[in-house]
C-alpha cells in the first residue's frame, strides 16, 4: 500500500534526478546521432533524387508525385536535422521538434500513399497502407505529447530551480 501523500507525487524529481536528466540529455552521444541520421537521410534523399531524374521513360503522375512526397519529407528531415546540430543546447525542445517533423511525414505517407492508393482502384492496398500509416501517425502523435510533457516538466523545473537560487 503507498502512503505517499498526494502532493508528493505531484513534487518536482528530486535535484540529482534532475542534474542526471540534464546530463543525460547534453551527452556527446546525442549529437553523434543527429549528425549520423544527417548524413543516412542526405544519402537517401540523394538516392531517391537519382533514381527519379535517371528513369529512363515517361513516369506515370502518381509516381511523381510519390517521388516528390520521398523528397519533400526528407529534406523535412534534413532541415530538422540542420536545425537541431546548429542551435545550442536546448533538448527538450529538440525532441519537441523532432516529433512535429515525425507527426508530419507520418500524416504525409498517409494522406499521398493512401491517395495514389486510391486512385489506382486498389482499395485492400489503401486499407493497408491507410493502417500502418495511421499506426506511425498514432506514434508520432503519442511521442510529440510525451515531448511535450516532458519539456513543459523541465521548464517549471528550471523556473523552480532559479527562483531558488535567487
Amino acid at each position: 500500500m503507498n502512503h505517499a501523500t498526494p502532493s508528493s507525487s505531484l513534487a518536482p524529481p528530486p535535484i540529482d534526478s534532475a542534474l542526471a536528466l540534464i546530463e543525460q540529455e547534453l551527452a556527446p552521444s546525442r549529437h553523434r546521432r543527429h549528425a549520423l541520421l544527417l548524413v543516412a537521410d542526405v544519402v537517401v534523399v540523394g538516392a531517391i533524387v537519382g533514381l527519379w531524374s535517371t528513369e529512363p521513360g515517361p513516369l506515370p503522375t502518381r509516381l511523381h508525385v510519390a517521388f516528390a512526397t520521398l523528397v519533400g519529407i526528407g529534406a523535412a528531415w534534413i532541415g530538422t536535422l540542420l536545425w537541431l546540430r546548429t542551435r545550442r543546447a536546448a533538448l527538450a525542445d529538440d525532441r519537441v521538434a523532432l516529433a512535429r517533423a515525425a507527426v508530419g511525414a507520418s500524416g504525409a505517407f498517409v494522406l499521398v500513399a493512401t491517395g495514389i492508393a486510391l486512385g489506382r482502384a486498389e482499395t485492400g492496398a489503401a486499407w493497408a497502407i491507410g493502417s500502418v500509416g495511421a499506426g506511425f501517425l498514432t506514434l508520432a502523435l503519442l511521442l510529440l505529447a510525451r515531448a511535450t510533457r516532458q519539456r513543459a516538466l523541465l521548464r517549471e523545473l528550471r523556473a523552480r530551480l532559479e527562483a531558488t537560487a535567487h
